[in-house]
Parts: structure tokens; C-alpha cells; sequence
């Protein structure tokens, strides 16, 4: 994921290191995951480099071609906001597809999933995520998902 995030900000001068940038600021070194780190990494380069508030806006919508929501804008153009950077992930996050790739080599199938549930008396969870609508923060688009048959997918009547 490093890599794509690279590939969308080395254009602007904007390079991740993995070993240096990012497991630095985790707590992987302590037993921690990763997680999404590199957004954070990202972030704080991006407004070191081009500042809060305007600017800042104007790299995410012109250079990036992000849409920034306007609930979201209004966060960004506060440089005394104290969650700014997290206001920056959230307009990266708006649209992921230029650095999340799927995740088939990470995840096992469901069914050796589940059977090892079995092994082990535990018992599966779904997390269910629901259309992404018009939410709270703004910083999302709007996606369907699972909504339309949940209710079918696990026999709920």
C-alpha cells in the first residue's frame, strides 16, 4: 500500500519510506500492527509541504483531483483545528482506490477461516458495514455495499 500511496504523491515530491516513516511512528517494534500509518505518514508530508488551509485544499482537489467535501473543507481550512492531520486522512480517504489493492494473498478464504474457528471453539464475526450515505463527517462517498441483501445473505426475514 506504501507503494501505490507513492506512486499518486511522487509526482509532487512526496516520498514514504516504510522502515523510516512509517514503523517508526507505530507500534510495531512493540507488537502493534501497521494499520493505517502510512495514511497518517502520508499526511503529515503532504501539509509539511504545502501548509494548512488553502493550500493545502487547493493540492488535494487541483493536483490530486480529490473531492473534498464541503463539510470536510470546512475542518481543512481551519489551520488552528487540533485533528487536522486526521481531517487530511479523511479527505485521502474519500477515495481509496489509488492505494488500497486487494487484500487476496493477506485473507483466507472463509471456509479455512471457519474451519479453524471450529478448531479453536471460537465463533466468526461479521462486521457489518452498511451503504455509505450521507455520514456525519462528510468524508466518505457515497457506496453501496451489503445493504440491499444482508438480510437475505444471513436468512433474517
Amino acid at each position: 500500500m506504501v507503494d501505490k500511496m507513492n506512486e499518486m504523491t511522487k509526482p509532487f515530491g512526496i516520498f514514504l519510506d516504510f522502515e523510516k516513516d512509517v514503523i517508526t511512528i507505530s507500534k510495531y517494534n512493540e507488537g502493534g500492527s501497521i494499520t493505517e500509518t502510512y495514511i497518517i505518514c502520508t499526511c503529515q508530508k503532504i501539509v509539511s509541504k504545502y501548509g494548512k488551509g488553502v493550500a493545502l485544499i487547493e493540492f488535494l482537489k487541483e493536483k490530486t483531483g480529490l473531492e473534498v467535501s464541503a463539510n470536510n473543507e470546512k475542518y481543512l481550512i481551519d489551520i488552528d483545528n487540533e485533528y487536522y492531520i486526521y481531517d487530511v486522512v479523511a479527505a485521502l480517504k474519500s477515495d481509496t482506490s489509488f492505494f488500497y489493492i486487494d487484500a487476496t494473498t493477506e485473507c483466507p478464504d472463509v471456509k479455512d477461516f471457519t474451519n479453524l474457528d471450529e478448531e479453536m471453539f471460537a465463533m466468526s464475526a461479521y462486521v457489518h458495514l452498511g451503504d455509505a450515505k450521507d455520514l456525519m463527517t462528510g468524508d466518505k462517498k457515497v457506496q453501496k455495499f451489503e445493504d440491499e441483501f444482508f438480510r437475505r445473505a444471513f436468512c433474517f426475514t
